[in-house]
């Protein structure tokens, strides 16, 4: 897999930035540290698991010590959900080839120019069954064409399109990593706006090169 460094991503704001705590629990999902960033872990029935990116390194080792603390395999992970293509989200998924790959259709080119490929396309809007839960799939572009957010049982994964602060707002994104940085800040309003029209109770906004923070107040502090 081709390897893209993205590490100054995780030296912006680096003193106003809620730090990334390697297993720290976010609702239902375990947040996993690797390096400047990170990936989710959701155990949605007795020894089956699904993953929300796969991490930055090719090795898998974030991924791997993840499932090993629980008892778990790279065999237990059934699905992967890709929040966008770039590599410092794919690194884990040498390790799960076994597991279905979800993204958005538009997201196919850029992963699989990433040297991964996507076995599952998702449109914006779809919903995911996964045991108990349910996974809801927005599509968030700007940062990448197919960028998507998931909504899980009151947890917002946002991927790359926020950085979550101490203070407990949210600021967009470098705008260097983004490709359109304004259509990635107007998909994150106009998504705000979608979630209060669903009557989406957002306990959980959790950001990919953060810690998480709370709820819906901190949507509106974008």
């Amino acid at each position: 897999m081709r390897v893209l460094l993205f590490a100054s991503v995780g030296l912006v704001s680096a003193c106003a930035r809620m730090p990334i705590e390697d297993g720290r629990k976010v609702g239902p999902l375990v947040q996993v540290k690797d390096s400047f960033t990170s990936c989710f872990l959701l155990e949605y029935r007795p020894k089956r698991v699904a993953f929300f990116d796969a991490c930055f390194n090719d090795s898998g080792r974030a991924v791997s010590k993840a499932l090993e603390q629980r008892g778990l395999t790279p065999a237990s992970v059934d699905a992967v959900f890709l929040s966008h293509g770039h590599s410092d989200h794919l690194g884990g998924l040498g390790m799960l080839s076994q597991a279905s790959v979800y993204a958005l259709a538009a997201e196919r080119a850029l992963v699989a120019e990433a040297g991964a490929a996507v076995n599952i396309s998702l449109q914006d809007g779809d919903a995911v069954s996964l045991g108990d839960y349910t996974v809801h799939v927005y599509a968030v572009t700007g940062h990448t064409d197919g960028s998507a957010v998931y909504e899980v049982d009151g947890v917002l994964l946002m991927g790359d399109t926020v950085i979550a602060q101490k203070d407990g707002s949210l600021a967009p994104p470098p705008e260097r990593y983004s490709d359109s940085p304004a259509e990635n800040d107007a998909s994150v309003r106009a998504l705000v706006g979608r979630l209060d029209d669903a009557g989406v109770e957002v306990e959980w906004v959790a950001p990919s090169h953060s810690g998480p923070v709370r709820g819906s107040k901190a949507l509106r502090s974008f």
